[in-house]
């Protein structure tokens, strides 16, 4: 009798330890998509908004470079900005 109840107890035990285990990995999965998702929206915010955006900005300031109401240093700032937004 002793022994059955060890061998159900030991059971028990591992059932729990898998279940936690499973629960874990859950998390883990939940996670990982959360910041799979957060990626994907980053992607379509900086192609959508930002570098066109940025795109734009340097234009405009092309425009007034060549107006004479920036300097280069303006251009090329501009120009590093854009370059960052592409490549995050």
């Amino acid at each position: 009798m002793h022994g059955s109840s060890n061998r159900l107890g030991h059971r028990l035990i591992n059932a729990l330890r898998f279940d936690v285990s499973a629960r874990l990995e859950l998390i883990d999965v939940a996670l990982a998509y959360r910041r799979y998702r957060a990626a994907a929206e980053a992607v379509v915010l900086y192609a959508t908004q930002i570098i066109p955006r940025s795109e734009e900005n340097l234009k405009s300031v092309r425009a007034a470079y060549g107006l004479g109401e920036f300097s280069i240093f303006d251009v090329i700032n501009e120009q590093r900005r854009l370059i960052e937004s592409e490549t995050g």
